[in-house]
């Protein structure tokens, strides 16, 4: 099953995904890009408390920092990488709820 999610991890490197999930919270890197951090389902509740991290730039702060905490959201992005969590490179965001 490992090498199964490694090939897969490696057909999304590059392409454009979406994923739907819920706000954990938003937080800013020094360069004043922004990251958003949320997960798959609202009740749910891991030891980091996230599911998946999204890089945006400082253009959507006033947006990010609008949501809150269990907002349902669909994100569209570019998958980069795996470490632990799956990393996308943010393209647009819509508020569910």
């Amino acid at each position: 099953r490992f090498l199964e999610k490694e090939e897969f991890i490696k057909k999304l490197q590059g392409k454009k995904v979406t994923w739907v999930g819920y706000v954990n919270k938003v937080s800013t890197y020094p360069d004043g890009s922004i990251i958003l951090f949320f997960r798959k389902n609202k009740d749910y509740f891991s030891t980091f408390d996230v599911d998946v991290f999204v890089d945006f730039d400082k253009t959507w702060k006033s947006r990010l920092f609008s949501l809150r905490k269990n907002d349902k959201i669909k994100v569209e992005g570019i998958f980069e990488k795996e470490t632990v969590w799956p990393n996308l490179k943010g393209i647009s965001l819509e508020l569910l709820n």
